[in-house]
């Protein structure tokens, strides 16, 4: 992510490389962006990363509250769906 980039000092744009609209965070990386939430979308969890994202703004609860809340089919989902991002 050009976030570590930038941290690490490497001269690059800060803007996600996907969209070109937001900052490329980890969060905006794995749920925000236009083409993380359509990857979400075709996933079926969506509306679970949703309701996810409106009570929490760290990764790590996002991801917690995230697989608290899935079967394990769906975790399996989730594990694949971040690791293709």
């Amino acid at each position: 992510m050009r976030s570590i980039l930038l941290y690490k000092g490497v001269k690059c744009s800060s803007m996600c490389d996907m969209c070109d609209e937001s900052y490329e965070g980890a969060i905006h990386v794995l749920f925000n962006c236009l083409r993380a939430r359509n990857v979400w979308h075709d996933s079926h969890l969506l509306s679970k990363v949703n309701s996810t994202l409106q009570n929490n703004n760290i990764l790590a609860e996002i991801i917690f509250a995230l697989l608290q809340n899935m079967s394990q089919v769906q975790v399996e989902q989730f594990a694949i769906v971040v690791w293709s991002l």
